[in-house]
């Protein structure tokens, strides 16, 4: 989160505690298949990336430095 990057993760315990999913990064169902899928849906959507990272980022600035 702290480097901005599109996460990925299982929509399991506390990461769907932690991300918001479609805003900053993705939650899929804990199996190989669904993560490859989302990573695949992704690959050409730059400007979703762009902005999802840019989201994550200021969502772990404002809410997890302090």
């Amino acid at each position: 989160m702290a480097y901005g990057k599109t996460i990925v993760s299982s929509n399991y315990a506390e990461p769907s505690h932690v991300l918001k999913n479609g805003k900053t990064g993705f939650l899929v169902n804990n199996q190989p298949k669904a993560f490859a899928e989302k990573i695949l849906s992704l690959k050409n959507q730059k400007e979703e990336i762009n902005e999802i990272s840019a989201a994550v980022k200021k969502d772990f600035e404002e809410n997890y430095l302090n």
